[in-house]
């Protein structure tokens, strides 16, 4: 598990340090770094590992179509004010050895090189030069367009953190094509049914089971399996209900060690968010790590309540500096009773 995280230089926070527990949640206004932190930790096992959302099959290009800007493409945002003399650091330590380690990305000409103190690790490393400086890399990235570039395939398969899974709302389609790929894998386990069963209690559908079949024209799509033989979309059990089910199956399929989640509360009734809270204790008490981010502060205490050694951890953002605050639910509870919301409060708080 990562304890502590060191940011310099990546996406909009210049500098900055947190700590994480078993079960962290993030919570802060708009570009308060919150989900620039779930990145980090997405990136940091390895860049270019293969990943559960179909075409895009690494952390860089799953990042890259959630900040794509109209025709604008590459990886040059990476880099704190697209500065193209300053590289991007993220260190971290675990729990149970603190050894600190990192994912550094340095730009010369029109490519992100990606290094590490750990580079050794990787079986296949090329040098180039930046300025002044000489780099072993294991991986590179164009900082203008799409490109991706391994000195050998069998570079994507060494982790150099904990393995990690970023589920968001946006990137969640892409996840449902991971599914149709490999479909026959998924329907022989367990899990499409367990997932059919658990989502019941929680919509207004019995289902027994998810499934890929054909729809109208003969085109696939995914379905619910009711008890009574009838079979709704998931597209039309709402937002929520799909989100869940998808990433709960792709969740069970990958079995990160960090479940990563962006905006938690986006699209999620109190009922089905509750369920969700539940699942984070469970996947805690089997010692999984879950870092998730959220503006709402019914939604944290929601998550907290389900986890009494949650944490909760208020940001501030000012100048690309990251400060934060670690709190309880207890804490976060009595600054709203006394009329304090936390989310505008950053100056008084930290």
């Amino acid at each position: 598990m990562i304890r502590n995280l060191k940011i310099r230089n990546f996406r909009g926070i210049k500098e900055g340090e947190i700590e994480l527990d078993n079960l962290t949640i993030i919570l802060g206004g708009n570009n308060a770094g919150k989900t620039a932190i779930l990145e980090s930790l997405f990136l940091l096992p390895n860049p270019f590992r293969e990943v559960p959302y179909g075409a895009l099959n690494t952390p860089l290009t799953t990042i890259h179509e959630i900040h794509k800007t109209l025709d604008s493409s590459g990886w040059a945002f990476f880099i704190y004010k697209y500065d193209s003399k300053t590289k991007a650091e993220i260190y971290w330590k675990s729990k149970s050895d603190n050894a600190e380690r990192n994912l550094i990305m340095i730009p010369s000409g029109n490519s992100l090189f990606f290094t590490t103190k750990d580079i050794n690790k990787f079986p296949s490393r090329s040098n180039t030069r930046a300025g002044n400086l000489n780099i072993t890399y294991f991986g590179f990235a164009d900082l203008s367009d799409t490109n991706l570039g391994l000195p050998s395939s069998q570079n994507k398969n060494i982790l150099l953190a904990p393995n990690s899974l970023l589920i968001s709302s946006e990137i969640i389609k892409f996840a449902e094509r991971y599914m149709y790929t490999n479909w026959v894998t998924i329907a022989n386990t367990k899990t499409p049914v367990e997932v059919a069963r658990d989502i019941s209690k929680y919509i207004w559908e019995d289902l027994v089971n998810i499934t890929i079949e054909p729809y109208l024209g003969g085109k696939l799509s995914i379905f619910g399996l009711a008890k009574d033989g009838s079979r709704i979309r998931l597209g039309d059990l709402g937002s929520g209900a799909q989100i869940y089910i998808i990433s709960k199956i792709i969740h069970e399929m990958y079995d990160p060690e960090i479940l990563l989640w962006d905006d938690i509360e986006a699209h999620m009734n109190p009922k089905l968010l509750s369920r969700i809270s539940e699942w984070f204790a469970e996947l805690v008490e089997k010692g999984k790590q879950v870092i998730v981010t959220t503006h709402s502060l019914e939604a944290a205490n929601m998550i907290s309540s389900f986890n009494s050694n949650a944490s909760i951890l208020l940001l501030k953002l000012k100048d690309g500096i990251l400060e934060s605050k670690k709190m309880k639910s207890e804490e976060l509870e009595e600054l709203s009773l006394a009329g304090i919301d936390v989310r505008t409060a950053e100056g008084i708080l930290l």
